[in-house]
């Protein structure tokens, strides 16, 4: 498994995360153009419900690390979301996993 750091985006809110709760990857990475900015993004499954998270470049070098450059090898993998806890994460406009 994989922890994730997250600046969560539009799609999860903050207030939602749980600690130590997992979630799993259902798609490839896709631009979701319906989405307020278009961003890219993956499918997850979050507390038994289907959302989105977006995957930064940050986000994507942490996965490509674990499972590599091919992003159907990232689907069904667990990840972890955490909140920003340093100062200089929280100012940071970036989304990371």
């Amino acid at each position: 498994m994989v922890n994730i750091k997250s600046f969560i985006s539009e799609f999860i809110q903050p207030a939602e995360i749980l600690e130590g709760e997992t979630a799993k990857i259902r798609t490839e990475p896709y631009f979701d153009e319906d989405a307020q900015f278009e961003s890219l993004v993956a499918e997850i499954d979050y507390c038994n419900e289907k959302r989105k998270i977006n995957i930064s470049k940050s986000n994507a070098r942490h996965l490509s690390r674990a499972w590599g450059d091919d992003t159907k090898n990232w689907i069904q993998k667990e990840i972890l979301i955490m909140l920003p806890k340093t100062d200089e994460e929280k100012k940071s406009r970036n989304k990371f996993i």
